[in-house]
């Protein structure tokens, strides 16, 4: 699919500095591990995704503040152009120097006091081929700067090193293949002259893991996956034999997934990396026969040597995950005080609904409270901070996961992420609705009709055997594609109406122009 959205980036001045810049005139000031560490020091520039190492993201700028905000008036502007979408990446500023990703991995760089292009690299990105495999949209979050280099993650698998002055790539490696399932869409970080990244790809089913890379050369350094494989193999290090025996003998056939695809932070001091890992797969629990089981290291934040990739502790938030609550949300550093006691902390407003501090040294929980309503769980324990489930509610969701489990022991490919909310009890089949019938039926409804689809898509998987990703609706691994501009016909056709893009994979395409039935073309299965 080829997008054609374009985006912009743009400035807002009130008449003085945006931030204090260096001369662009003057050579670039190199980035090394010491700038990394002190850049929460000052305004001038963001080097890394959260800001700093302990991903704090606060800046101390104050020239704008709530006594002249009204002034705000844009100053200049920048299309990036075919492709941009909507920009969900951080950019990054250095030496006066905007540089930034769109979602089809363009980097690009811009002088920040006068919006001009200094340079612009596309890695020309497979898009028809790509985009069938990526789980969870086209996007992308950011970038990474370590000495003279510009690090841009490729959604396609690739990790190269642009020069920061040119554009030009100065390395190139492979982090993962997209015939594999996997993407790279998570902004990389900086640890001991090592760039770290992840992949993503938890709805379909692989392995998750992420990889360190040396920074000035790209040479492959190390990699922790985050479940076990293959039991009947031996295991790559200690971590993954002790999680072996928190999983089903054979959930490693559907991958497990807790892809790292976000949640990042580093302490130089204690010479860890933290990462929060992505929903066990498939999900609920029933499709991995793990009742009981807690699934490492799914749904967790991990801390490992920078050096080595070495374990050195792990706290799962959610164990035996049922719900796809990942652990993938933003990791702040603090030190902060605790019942008189100076602690360094770790803390995470986790997607469960409940935020935790936990011991960043040690990784002994702290404390854990809810931020917002909460019904998968009573509470956490005080001690240890597991979660007391709503047994309840889950007990609700039994027949269906009974269904779900039947078809993916059926076919070997699950259903897996329709919301738990939407899984009360199915309607009969209905006919197709209308365009304006179809935008007024309400999202639940329209997931519960995804949920039957899909084990349509599995009976048509079965006679006649295609790839999953062209085998069923893409809304069935994914509902929150669903809005009102998408239709499901009763043979698992996938609509979009109304949308100007035209898809380019096989099997599936769509026109702007023409009529009605033109602009409804069928998408997935055909």
């Amino acid at each position: 699919m080829l997008f054609c959205h374009r985006s912009w980036v743009a400035a807002a001045l009130i008449g003085f500095a945006w931030m204090p810049l260096t001369s662009t005139g003057q050579p670039m000031r190199r980035v090394d591990d010491a700038a990394l560490r002190n850049a929460s020091k000052s305004g001038e520039e963001w080097l890394t995704y959260g800001r700093d190492p302990g991903e704090t993201r606060y800046s101390p700028l104050n020239l704008i503040n709530a006594s002249n905000v009204s002034r705000l008036g844009l100053k200049w502007s920048y299309d990036l152009g075919v492709g941009g979408g909507n920009q969900e990446a951080t950019p990054l500023v250095r030496n006066g120097i905007l540089y930034g990703i769109t979602n089809w991995s363009v980097v690009f760089a811009v002088d920040v006091r006068t919006g001009k292009e200094r340079w612009r690299w596309d890695p020309e990105v497979n898009q028809a081929a790509v985009f069938p495999k990526i789980c969870c949209g086209v996007v992308h979050r950011g970038l990474a700067t370590y000495q003279n280099l510009i690090i841009a993650p490729i959604i396609d698998g690739r990790l190269q090193a642009l020069d920061a002055d040119t554009g030009k790539v100065v390395w190139e490696a492979r982090v993962a293949y997209p015939q594999d399932n996997y993407t790279v869409t998570m902004a990389p970080r900086i640890a001991k002259g090592k760039v770290i990244v992840g992949v993503s790809g938890s709805e379909y089913p692989v392995r998750g893991f992420f990889s360190a890379f040396d920074a000035l050369t790209g040479h492959f350094a190390w990699k922790f996956y985050t479940v076990p494989g293959d039991p009947s193999k031996p295991f790559e290090n200690a971590a993954m034999k002790a999680a072996a025996a928190t999983w089903d003998p054979d959930a490693w056939k559907l991958g497990g997934g807790a892809t790292v695809w976000d949640g990042f932070a580093y302490d130089p001091e204690a010479d860890l990396v933290y990462v929060g890992t992505g929903n066990a797969g498939p999900w609920p629990e029933e499709l991995r026969h793990s009742k009981g089981k807690d699934n490492l290291y799914a749904c967790s934040v991990v801390a490992v040597r920078p050096d080595t990739g070495e374990m050195k502790w792990y706290f799962q938030m959610v164990p035996g995950d049922s719900w796809d609550y990942d652990s993938v949300q933003q990791l702040l550093l603090a030190d902060i005080t605790v019942k008189g006691r100076a602690r360094k902390v770790i803390m995470q407003a986790n997607k469960d609904g409940f935020y935790y501090v936990i011991d960043r040294v040690t990784g002994q929980f702290i404390s854990g409270q809810p931020f917002a309503q909460v019904t998968w769980a009573r509470g956490l324990n005080e001690e240890t901070g597991h979660p007391i489930v709503n047994e309840a509610g889950t007990t609700a969701l039994r027949p269906l996961r009974s269904r779900l489990d039947r078809a993916a022991r059926t076919t070997g490919l699950p259903c897996r992420s329709i919301p738990p909310q939407a899984w009360s009890t199915f309607p009969p089949p209905q006919p197709v609705p209308t365009t304006s019938q179809w935008k007024k039926i309400s999202f639940t409804s329209r997931a519960k009709r995804i949920a039957e689809l899909c084990g349509l898509a599995r009976q048509r998987e079965l006679a006649q055997p295609r790839p999953w990703l062209r085998a069923a609706p893409r809304s069935c691994h994914h509902p929150r594609r669903l809005g009102p501009n998408h239709r499901l016909s009763e043979k698992g056709e996938f609509w979009w109406h109304g949308i100007p893009r035209r898809r380019r994979s096989a099997g599936a395409h769509l026109e702007a122009e023409g009529s009605e039935a033109a602009r409804l073309q069928p998408l997935g299965i055909s």
